[in-house]
């Protein structure tokens, strides 16, 4: 990131063999000294868990009257039999609690070894995180867009064009149907084509139906808000929504349940010949153009919330994403630490 500096201190490299060494420890701390100069906060990995660098950890240690330190604790070498463990100083400061320092674990496990190392005391527990966008190979301004939408609830995906054979009424009939269940948000991709004047009749119908229903926030006309021309959005959209909705009444194929298919998203499409001649005998879940739209929002709804990756893909997006861990709880970290060191002045 050329937003961050990087300061390079040879003497920080981890090296077992070379043990602890008072004057290595001077140097590091000098070095450190002038680096934390601007700094309001220094965040330190592994180094007072580990015995990766003992002189580093002495040095660091003895900054913390000169700035706040987190200590993040992803491993603890205590508890990992390949590192042995000296006595004295200073190993004892990978084994107690260092006073005035803040100590951040990554689960609710390593908090428990801690504190049976340390004893009790004040313990955060941070999380590692995804971001969830970048795994799914979504662009920025694709993210942007997006983010509201995934945080409000499952997602359903209906590419295609502006053309009445795609029935999009009976996906906006679902989609009301299952928002009487809980959130539930249509992507529909479809953009209006210059060349048909039909399709921009037809927009203003399927208008007119998601304002009868008031689902204004839950049916998004994607096109409107960004290119979808780039096959790399549509493969993104595929991997972050839930399922497919297909309301087609007619098709002469059904590229888009095949593409679904590929990327492992859940399909749910009516049953029209192309369509069904793609699923052959798999369970892939098809309903009549005549069914009632609120029993196929009971199939969906039961299918996802019966489906352990969805329900694990919710709590990832809910608990792990890097947007949600900063927002709950490293903001409030660093806010409340700031507040201890003005508190201290």
């Amino acid at each position: 990131d050329p937003g961050i500096d990087l300061c390079l201190i040879p003497e920080l490299k981890a090296d077992l063999k070379r043990g602890y060494d008072e004057k290595i420890k001077a140097r590091i701390q000098e070095k450190l000294l002038d680096s934390i100069q601007d700094l309001d906060l220094l965040i330190v990995h592994n180094i007072l868990s580990m015995p990766l660098n003992l002189s580093a950890t002495a040095a660091i240690v003895e900054l913390k009257d000169e700035i706040p330190i987190i200590a993040w604790v992803h491993d603890l070498g205590r508890f990992d039999p390949q590192y042995r463990f000296g006595e004295g100083y200073p190993w004892t400061l990978l084994q107690k609690r260092v006073e005035g320092i803040t100590y951040v674990v990554i689960s609710e496990y390593r908090r428990q070894q801690i504190e049976e190392l340390f004893g009790p005391g004040r313990i955060d527990v941070i999380p590692d995180g995804v971001d969830i966008f970048r795994i799914a190979g979504c662009d920025p301004e694709l993210a942007r867009i997006i983010s509201p939408y995934l945080d409000y609830g499952p997602i359903a995906l209906m590419p295609g064009r502006m053309v009445r054979r795609k029935n999009f009424e009976l996906a906006i009939r679902i989609t009301a149907a299952l928002n009487e269940k809980g959130p539930f948000t249509l992507f529909i991709t479809a953009p209006i084509d210059p060349h048909n004047p039909d399709t921009k009749s037809y927009h203003d119908e399927l208008n007119q139906m998601i304002n009868k229903y008031d689902l204004h926030k839950q049916v998004v006309f994607l096109s409107e808000k960004i290119n979808l021309t780039d096959w790399s959005r549509i493969r993104s959209l595929y991997l972050l929504t839930d399922l497919l909705l297909l309301t087609s009444k007619i098709e002469g194929f059904g590229l888009p349940l095949i593409e679904a298919a590929v990327l492992k998203t859940p399909a749910f499409v009516t049953t029209i010949p192309p369509l069904e001649e793609i699923i052959g005998s798999t369970q892939t879940f098809h309903f009549p153009l005549d069914s009632d739209p609120t029993e196929v929002a009971r199939k969906i709804h039961h299918h996802l919330y019966h489906s352990p990756v969805f329900q694990l893909k919710r709590r990832i997006i809910e608990e792990y994403s890097w947007e949600r861990i900063y927002q709950r709880k490293i903001r409030p970290l660093i806010l409340r630490l700031s507040q201890e060191v003005q508190s201290q002045r």
